[in-house]
């Protein structure tokens, strides 16, 4: 995955919001949040091992690359 540039007063605001329904929630249902997206990851996605230390997160459906766990770029597929 390619990182784009943010906008800063989107970046602020973005941040803002987040804080703001964060307060307005709580820490459990933001603990509770981040576990549901924890878990449609990982049935979207399987991580398979690439060459000798890195991970790729591959679609479990069409197959595609989506991101190498060390960060690198995405250039080829895994079958």
């Amino acid at each position: 995955m390619t990182k784009r540039p943010v906008d800063p007063k989107k970046a602020a605001a973005g941040h803002k919001g987040g804080k703001r329904t964060a307060k307005k929630y709580g820490k459990r249902y933001m603990r509770r949040l981040g576990s549901w997206g924890g878990h449609r990851t990982r049935s979207t996605y399987q991580l398979v091992p690439v060459d000798l230390n890195d991970f790729a997160m591959v679609h479990r459906e069409t197959g595609q690359v989506k991101a190498f766990l060390s960060g690198k770029p995405v250039t080829k597929e895994i079958s």
